[in-house]
C-alpha cells in the first residue's frame, strides 16, 4: 500500500547501491482555513521511500523549520539550510547522523553562512557559495571533508556566481557562470575532460550563451541549449567521444 502525506517531497539520492528505495525529503502542509498550504512552516522529514511499493520508512526529522538539506550518493544527510522567524539564513554541516548540527561560517570561520550546493560522487568534497573579496561577490568554494580545508574554485569574478555546470560523473561543478555583461564562463585552477570540452563547445558557439541542460550519467552526451540576443534558443545533443552535435 503506498504511504501518502499531505506534503511537498524531493530527491534526495538516488542511493546507487539500493535498487529498491530512494532517499527523500519531505516538507509538511500546513491547514490555514479551509486549505492547505506549502509555507514551509513545520520540520522537515527526511524518508526512506521503496519505488516498487510506495511505501515511506521515516529516518529523521531535521530540527529546523522548511529546513533543506544536501545528501550524497549514499544518502548521508551532512548538509542543512534555514531561513529563521527573522528571516535570516542559516547553514549547519556534521559530519553523520550522530554528531550535532554546526553552523557553517563559525566551523569555516566566514562572515556570512555559504550556502552547500553540491557533493562529489565520492562524498570527498562538498561545494559551497559564499561571499569573498571586498566587493563580497557570491563565488563558490570547494570543501575538504576530511580535512576541512576550503579553497576558492572560481577566481576573477567582475560579478556574482550565477550558476554553475555539473559534471554528470564526478557531480563535481566544473564551470562557473557569471554575467557582468554578456555571459562568462570561469574554471578551476585544473584541467579535466569535461572542462576542455566545455571550452571548446564555447569556441564552437562563439558569440552565443551555451549552456548545457542535461547529460547521460556516464557524461557521453550533452544536451545543449545554444542561444543570443536575435536567437531565441535551440538545442543540440553533443557526443563527447565522437565531438559531434
Amino acid at each position: 500500500m503506498r504511504d501518502q502525506s499531505l506534503a511537498s517531497h524531493e530527491v534526495l539520492s538516488i542511493l546507487e547501491h539500493d535498487d529498491k528505495h530512494i532517499l527523500i525529503i519531505e516538507y509538511p502542509w500546513s491547514r490555514i482555513n479551509n486549505y492547505w498550504a506549502d509555507n514551509r512552516s513545520k520540520y522537515s522529514i527526511i524518508s526512506k521511500l521503496n519505488v516498487y511499493t510506495g511505501q515511506k520508512t521515516k529516518i529523521e526529522s531535521i530540527p529546523h523549520k522548511g529546513a533543506r538539506v544536501l545528501a550524497g550518493k549514499n544518502g548521508e544527510v551532512n548538509f542543512t539550510s534555514w531561513f529563521d522567524k527573522g528571516g535570516e539564513y542559516h547553514s549547519a554541516f556534521r559530519k553523520n547522523q550522530q554528531s550535532g548540527w554546526q553552523e557553517l561560517k563559525t566551523l569555516l570561520d566566514f562572515e556570512e553562512n555559504p550556502s552547500p550546493v553540491a557533493i562529489d560522487s565520492q562524498s570527498e568534497k562538498a561545494y559551497l557559495v559564499g561571499a569573498a573579496g571586498p566587493q563580497k561577490l557570491n563565488t563558490m568554494y570547494e570543501l575538504d571533508l576530511s580535512t576541512g580545508e576550503t579553497k576558492q574554485l572560481f577566481s576573477g569574478l567582475q560579478s556574482d556566481l550565477e550558476a554553475w555546470e555539473t559534471n554528470a560523473e564526478s557531480f563535481k561543478p566544473e564551470v562557473g557562470i557569471s554575467y557582468p555583461n554578456t555571459t562568462q564562463y570561469h574554471y578551476p585552477n585544473h584541467d579535466s575532460p569535461f572542462i576542455k570540452t566545455h571550452k571548446n563547445l564555447v569556441k564552437a558557439f562563439k558569440g552565443k550563451n551555451m549552456f548545457i541542460t542535461s547529460q547521460t550519467r556516464d557524461g557521453r552526451l550533452w544536451l545543449v541549449n545554444v542561444s543570443s540576443d536575435i536567437n531565441p534558443g535551440e538545442f543540440y545533443l553533443y557526443n563527447t567521444q565522437s565531438h559531434k552535435a
